[in-house]
């Protein structure tokens, strides 16, 4: 156990505590400095006399939410004994009063700036407004400057006596209360940590001067800080939400919030004293080793990042943002791809230094098979260019996985990028995407429709299942929270899928785990009883996590309340920044149930959570949400049009709310047998240049019919017949590598969720999430170490320190 300095535990103490208050200045934006907005002295002209008749008028813009003040110059000369007074009339665009002030001039010397109070007033940044100035018993001019000489980005037009005055805006000062970007976060973060450092230092040497020499164990220390932050912000989230009653009033939300708060706080204590399993890693010794372990972390943010830009990808609803998305995509992906071949440099210098002989093995059978369906692929692309991002990058991130001869470890850093690249996401979430009562009731994360949510949520958590499978019920935190907003998503293609996974994958394993010695029936008895065990810790899960997850959708949001939106989500009684934190355009937990039942339950139609918590709904304007849809629906088709991934206008897009949508839409998206009935009727050997149909229909909602429409029913068949292909040699995969590697069923999962997601959903893409790991995971089978007994079926390729 590392022991340190008693100075340097009150070092990291306040280091640890100053990044917390960074975290509430951003990205929460709670801690605000004063910013200013054209202060100089240049007076390039003045007005002629304000008074009630003749007045000025500047049109502007504010920079921030938050205007504290706006300080006009008066040009003029005025007695300090002056009975002149200023009022001040601000307007909105739609030029409807907002605030009135009324500023005595007297006891100030002019000329000079005087500052009018605009506290009361809280801006919508990029909107237009107006303040009108006139004035009272004396003569008052107030000072021009030449609009390029402003100095403010907020000054537009001016108008004196109601007549444009061109090129020249009032000389004015906009000062704001504004919140803390994520620079001017950094700079405070680094300004705290030189402070901690100075504070470390000035108690080290008081400490020598005084002949102490006190020691406490790092985990101690790192635990009590992390154990007090907890409690912080625990109990401030709890009075916040009850007592306080700052979001809502309503009993049955306060009790669940409180809840969640509770689980929460539990979470944490439980992750911070739970014993560490196994021992401790150490930094492994020789310069190879530790280039190694560095290329690791490289290679897990490179894979985060590639998802990230993937997720990007599918909200993009136009060329050039796909195509933006699509170079972040690759060049991340690029990075992954040079660490493999680092780590085979590394393996090599390390066997060599060791006096080994190094081993590299490939499948001749499936590396062809593969070869032909990338070959197939490209010459029956029909224009479509992502066929050469499926192939080329892929086939290199093949050479260099079997290069590295380190399988294993490239396998957990992909997943463990699935993971963060979640993570990541979710932290935006829980600043900028609120959880609507509304239109977006079905909770869609970073993305304009819940069916592009539920198909990465599918990705994320088959890495959680796997890392659960492999080691453990520590990881059941991750694997909840991924659960959990799939649930928010009420997404039936996600919630199918997974089923199906976690009991396949399930009794697969645990019943191949089982003794030899034991016969037939006693595997059955222990493979039901453990398999039942391991399905309840997810059930556990996931009731554990579900109002964690819940509280801080709808509670986190509301504080930063900073929300940002796609190009789609334009729709009436949306979220903004002057939403109310206690707003009823806010999710709540009853119509959170009432319609995952409606989603998931053939019968739930006839429950009303609502009636039973005495809660009356109110109704959603028809007219907005049918615009919405309307764009939903276009943006969908010009994606499609594009060949790229597109946008999925189907059954998981459609309101609940809206009964009109129900009646008088042509509905293409529940009736999947109508749609797969006409792409078959449409297969031809030679493929189509688009994905669409028809106009209302975006794709064939089938990964397998669709690759059969745009490249063939050749390629059609042979690319199913690969995806088999693909299933049983993940299947034997596993059976190789389970003793090996805890990571072996990865491979399988992920062909497993691609499988079922395929049957309902185009998935086959380099730049959706899911296709992306699809190709991925095809690596290990390219490179499978064989059983003994079986090399014949593979090339074997030796290399000694001699060669």
């Amino acid at each position: 156990m590392r022991k340190i300095r008693v100075s340097s535990a009150i070092g990291i103490t306040v280091l640890l505590f100053a990044l917390m208050l960074s975290l509430v200045a951003w990205p929460f934006g709670k801690i605000k400095h004063t910013e200013k907005s054209g202060h100089h002295d240049k007076v390039t002209g003045m007005t002629e006399t304000i008074d009630l008749r003749n007045r000025a008028q500047q049109t502007f813009v504010p920079q921030y939410k938050n205007l504290q003040s706006v300080s006009i110059y008066v040009a003029n000369e005025l007695p300090e004994d002056n009975s002149a007074a200023l009022t001040v009339i601000f307007f909105d665009k739609n030029l409807d009063v907002i605030s009135q002030e009324n500023i005595s001039l007297s006891g100030t010397e002019y000329p000079g700036y005087v500052e009018i109070p605009t506290e009361v007033i809280s801006f919508v940044v990029g909107e237009s407004y107006y303040y009108l100035v006139s004035a009272t018993n004396d003569e008052v001019c107030l000072a021009y400057t030449d609009s390029a000489d402003t100095g403010a980005e907020e000054s537009l037009e001016t108008y004196y006596a109601e007549k444009l005055q061109e090129d020249r805006s009032l000389l004015t000062v906009y000062q704001y209360d504004a919140p803390f970007d994520w620079v001017d976060a950094l700079l405070l973060a680094l300004l705290w940590l030189v402070c901690s450092i100075i504070l470390t230092i000035l108690f080290e040497c008081v400490f020598r001067v005084c002949g102490w020499n006190y020691t406490v164990a790092l985990t101690q220390v790192l635990r009590i800080d992390a154990t007090v932050i907890t409690a912080v912000i625990s109990l401030t989230a709890f009075i916040a939400i009850g007592p306080m009653q700052m979001f809502t009033k309503s009993i049955v939300n306060i009790l669940v919030y409180e809840i969640g708060v509770i689980l929460f706080a539990l979470t944490c204590l439980y992750l911070i004293y739970k014993k560490p399993e196994g021992e401790r890693k150490t930094l492994p010794e020789g310069i190879f080793a530790r280039v190694e372990v560095a290329t690791d972390y490289i290679q897990k943010f490179a894979f985060a990042g590639a998802i990230l830009a993937c997720c990007h990808y599918g909200n993009a609803l136009y060329t050039e943002g796909q195509e933006a998305a699509s170079a972040w995509i690759f060049g991340c992906f690029t990075v992954a791809i040079v660490v493999c071949f680092v780590m085979g440099i590394c393996r090599i210098l390390l066997d060599k230094k060791k006096n080994k002989k190094r081993r590299i093995r490939f499948s001749v059978g499936y590396a062809t098979l593969t070869a032909l369906v990338f070959t197939l692929l490209i010459l029956c692309r029909n224009n479509r260019d992502w066929a050469f991002k499926a192939v080329i990058p892929f086939m290199v991130f093949y050479i260099g996985f079997v290069f590295a001869c380190d399988s294993k470890k490239i396998m957990k850093n992909l997943i463990d990028g699935i993971i963060i690249s979640f993570v990541l996401m979710l932290a935006y979430c829980l600043v900028h995407r609120p959880y609507h009562y509304y239109r977006y009731n079905r909770y869609p994360m970073l993305f304009h429709t819940v069916t592009v949510t539920g198909m990465y949520l599918i990705l994320v958590i088959s890495a959680a299942f796997s890392k659960f499978l492999a080691e453990g019920k520590k990881h059941m935190v991750i694997l909840g929270i991924s659960l959990s907003y799939l649930f928010l998503a009420v997404s039936r293609i996600g919630m199918i899928t997974m089923l199906f996974v976690f009991v396949f994958m399930t009794v697969f394993t645990v019943f191949f785990e089982q003794a030899r010695e034991l016969d037939v029936k006693q595997k059955l008895l222990v493979t039901l009883k453990d398999s039942a065990k391991r399905l309840g810790w997810i059930a556990v899960s996931v009731l554990w996590c579900l109002p964690i997850c819940f509280t801080a959708t709808r509670v986190l949001p509301a504080v930063a309340m900073q929300p940002e939106r796609t190009e789609l989500e334009e729709f009436a009684l949306m979220i903004t920044e002057e939403t109310p934190m206690d707003s009823d355009l806010y999710m709540t937990f009853p119509k959170f149930l009432n319609l995952t039942l409606n989603r998931i339950s053939t019968s739930a139609d006839e429950i009303t959570w609502e009636d039973l918590f005495k809660r009356k709904e109110e109704e959603v304007s028809l007219s907005a949400n049918t615009v919405s849809a309307n764009m939903t629906a276009t943006a969908a088709n010009k994606t499609a049009s594009t060949g790229g991934a597109t946008s999925h206008n189907n059954e998981e897009d459609i309101d609940e709310e809206s009964a009109y949508e129900e009646e008088n839409k042509k509905d293409y998206s529940n009736g999947r047998t109508d749609i797969w009935k006409l792409y078959l009727s449409k297969l031809n050997l030679d493929g189509h240049l688009t994905m669409q149909i028809e106009k209302e229909i975006a794709h064939a909602h089938n990964t397998f019919l669709q690759s059969a429409y745009d490249h063939g029913m050749i390629f059609g068949v042979l690319f199913l017949l690969f995806c088999i292909a693909s299933g049983c040699k993940a299947i034997h995969y596993y059976f190789a590598r389970k003793n090996h590697d805890v990571y072996a069923a990865f491979p399988l999962i992920i062909m497993l969720a691609f499988g079922m997601t395929s049957m309902v959903e185009w998935v086959f893409h380099p730049c959706i999430p899911l296709g992306f790991v699809f190709l991925a995971v095809l690596a290990p089978l390219i490179k499978q170490p064989l059983q003994k007994g079986r090399g014949k079926r593979a090339v074997k390729v030796y290399r000694s320190h001699n060669e």
